[in-house]
């Protein structure tokens, strides 16, 4: 596993190029042409030193423009470049903000197909986040060689209020999938088959009124292929807050590469509005993970897997996580644990 996947343990939110935080005002938001231009130099550049300055550009920008986990996961691949350990800092920080409560969704958009551009700007880092060593690869480590797809998303789930229970000031839920292929040549694939060098994300598309809004991609760590993530499960409950009601996702994506490493997670995300009209949504929060590893060796080295289910309920106004039980096997020796949790997450909507 790459230096790159082993800090992307963080939300992956990949918004778009326009998004501007409700509310914000149009002098503090920089020309989404700079975004664009941003890309462009990412997918330009050769060298380490390069990818990590045009990397924390692109942050920076993400960040004034309302797409706020975007740059956080940028912070984090800038970190993993150049490993300096202040741009990880950066990154922490900037996520555990956005953990106490709610983000508004980006947008408005007139259709959910018109958020593809913007998606293509943001996700398309396959050509930064797959290379072992910069130094030895002479591929470029920028994106000219991926292929985004979104024009035609694999839709995972579709909900209307027509034929739907969903909370007040939501019309319309689309959970899509979108994807970034890896057309890179074989030599630099080393084990991994085709279908495990891409990146897949999960995005959802909440309508309300005429206008669509779009959330940030509720895998919180990368997967890589389509055929790996899943919605496991929606309901509408209430959060015991004023009676407001909110749609619960529970989403499932893997990270297998080969038959040599396999890792399963499941998290879980909020969705809900509040005072401001505008749909709001809170960060991925892992509820469940399988992860088991082959390493190689001669002779065959002892296969481990470890399982963790973190027990989760809704009420008073929160997400509260108590417990987590985990299972680990290591040489065919199985160990098992509960440990006591107290993680509270808001679902103060704004």
């Amino acid at each position: 596993m790459t230096a790159h996947r082993i800090v992307l343990v963080a939300v992956s939110s990949l918004i778009a190029a326009r998004i501007a935080m409700p509310g914000a005002t149009a002098s503090a938001e920089p020309d989404p042409g700079e975004l664009a231009k941003a890309a462009a130099t990412l997918a330009q550049a050769t060298t380490p030193e390069q990818v990590t300055r045009a990397t924390v550009h692109l942050a920076e920008l993400e960040e004034a423009m309302g797409a706020p986990w975007a740059a956080a996961l940028d912070l984090d691949r800038a970190a993993a470049w150049s490993k300096d350990r202040d741009l990880g800092e950066r990154g922490l920080a900037l996520r555990a903000r956005l953990r106490r409560a709610p983000t508004r969704l980006g947008g408005p958009y007139a259709s959910v197909a018109a958020m593809c551009p913007d998606l293509a700007a943001m996700e398309d880092r396959v050509g930064v986040d797959s290379h072992d060593d910069p130094g030895e690869n002479p591929a470029p480590p920028g994106c000219g060689r991926c292929e985004f797809v979104c024009e035609a998303p694999t839709e995972l789930l579709h909900l209307d209020h027509s034929h739907h229970d969903l909370p007040a000031g939501t019309d319309e839920v689309v959970v899509l999938a979108s994807r970034s292929l890896d057309r890179a040549p074989p030599y630099i694939r080393n084990h991994s088959a085709e279908e495990y060098y891409d990146e897949a994300f999960i995005n959802v598309a909440v309508r309300a009124g005429d206008d669509w809004y779009l959330a940030p991609a509720v895998n919180g760590a990368e997967s890589w292929r389509v055929a790996g993530v899943s919605v496991l499960e929606s309901r509408v409950q209430a959060t015991g807050e004023h009676a407001r009601r909110a749609l619960v996702l529970r989403v499932a994506y893997d990270r297998e590469r080969s038959e040599r490493f396999s890792w399963h997670y499941q998290d879980v995300v909020v969705i809900g509005v509040g005072r401001s009209g505008v749909p709001s949504i809170t960060a991925p929060i892992r509820v469940a993970a399988s992860e088991r590893d082959s390493p190689y060796g001669d002779p065959p080295q002892c296969e481990t897997e470890t399982d963790a289910t973190r027990a989760w309920s809704i009420g008073g106004g929160a997400l509260r996580v108590t417990r987590v039980t985990t299972t680990s096997t290591a040489c065919e020796r199985s160990k098992r644990r509960t440990s006591a949790l107290s993680e509270r997450y808001s679902l103060a909507f704004p």
